[in-house]
């Protein structure tokens, strides 16, 4: 695995060498994997099940993955395909992004009061057309939010180059942007403070059902015994055996920062550009970050000179700087762009819940409401995670393990 460390995870202080957690012999639930979707699978199982025991097994730390790695915006109406007409199983499309914004709007609000050093702050998400098709594509979406109930503006090209982006028209809609390496690790802490077991550095090598349970055979060859496993391993998840293969394919993320500049572009604001290229940026802490997806491993040099054009291209008041942190780091893009929230097929004692590029913190956050019901039964169900997690199985592929 890529031990690269990531911007936001090199801004961290040190982390202090802790005691190693003893492998316990058998728990109700074992979570696999340490990033947003484990952390709120398990907080949201201690506060659903008090008393429970739960088992968090990350590979390296908490946050190490795609979750500290990303660029922090959280998109407020992260299932894309529900701004198009139609249903979504039991809800109308324009019904399942109204409820998935409330669900996300009340858990970011939430991580605000409960992680003060997360860096989680309201931000205006803008997405720039990079060509005349985009422009209408976005206006149409614009429309389309705002009949779901979400505010949504259109801004004419003059108004978008205001803001130092490429002046091309645009919408822009509230949305928040978080520190992700210093949300993980805040997380973690309060995982730990809620009872759950944090088995950090413990790569899994293998998930065994059988009628009794579950084995989850870590590298190192130990083994531990639990009731109930959920995989939350997402780019990794290959290297897991699985009783089903997770199906998709991996990107990686590139992204980069800048040097400290004092004519910096505006904090409370967060960019993509929509066409044929994936870019994004925003600023932190006077730096631009800039950063997109593509097929290339760990930081290629092909891939960052064309992150580094895009920049250019896309905030024209950058160009020619030269970054100072470089990182990137491999996603799971499943069909659909739609995350995998399901038992398998072989066990009901395995749940996954992996694949959310795409969607990214927004749902990954919400992951534990999301799943709940898969792991303590229909009479825990979160009422609204468990109509959203049906309605996003209806929309695509989140349904399948292949």
């Amino acid at each position: 695995m890529h031990r690269q460390l990531s911007y936001w995870q090199a801004a961290l202080p040190p982390v202090e060498p802790s005691e190693r957690e003893p492998l316990p012999r058998h728990v109700d639930v074992a979570v696999i994997g340490g990033g947003f979707a484990g952390l709120s699978i398990t907080l949201d199982l201690l506060d659903a099940a008090p008393g429970a025991e739960i088992a968090l097994i990350e590979a390296h730390r908490p946050g190490f993955g795609a979750s500290g790695r990303n660029a922090g915006g959280v998109l407020p109406f992260a299932v894309l395909q529900w701004l198009l007409p139609g249903r979504a199983g039991p809800l109308s499309r324009a019904g399942a992004l109204a409820t998935l914004h409330t669900m996300v709007r009340e858990r970011t609000r939430r991580l605000a009061a409960d992680h003060p050093d997360a860096e989680v702050v309201p931000t205006t998400m803008m997405l720039v057309a990079a060509h005349p098709p985009a422009a209408t594509g976005l206006r149409w979406a614009g429309g389309r939010l705002r009949s779901a109930g979400l505010d949504a503006t259109w801004w004419e090209r003059d108004r978008v180059a205001a803001t130092g982006a490429l002046p091309r028209p645009a919408l822009t809609f509230p949305a928040w942007t978080v520190q992700p390496a210093a949300l993980a690790a805040s997380l973690a802490r309060r995982a730990r403070r809620a009872g759950a077991t944090l088995l950090e550095d413990r790569p899994v090598a293998a998930v065994v059902p059988d009628p009794t349970g579950v084995t989850v055979v870590l590298r190192d060859g130990s083994q531990m015994r639990a009731d109930r496993v959920v995989v939350a391993t997402g780019a990794y998840s290959a290297t897991i055996e699985l009783p089903e293969p997770p199906g998709g394919r991996i990107m990686h993320a590139q992204m980069q920062a800048g040097p400290p500049c004092a004519a910096s572009g505006p904090a409370d604001l967060f960019g993509a550009a929509i066409g044929l290229d994936s870019t994004y940026w925003r600023w932190h802490g006077g730096r631009l970050l800039v950063g997109g997806a593509d097929g290339h491993r760990a930081v290629d040099p092909r891939a960052q000179r064309i992150v580094a054009r895009r920049r250019d291209r896309y905030v024209p008041g950058a160009a020619g700087t030269v970054a100072e942190h470089r990182w990137s780091g491999p996603i799971l893009v499943r069909r659909g762009e739609l995350p995998l929230l399901a038992h398998s097929p072989s066990s009901s004692r395995i749940i996954y819940a992996f694949g959310f590029a795409g969607s990214g913190i927004a749902l990954a956050t919400s992951a534990g409401p999301l799943v709940r019901d898969l792991v303590l039964g229909p009479g825990a169900a979160d009422p609204a995670g468990a109509l959203l997690r049906v309605a996003i199985a209806a929309t695509g592929s989140g349904s399948r393990t292949a």
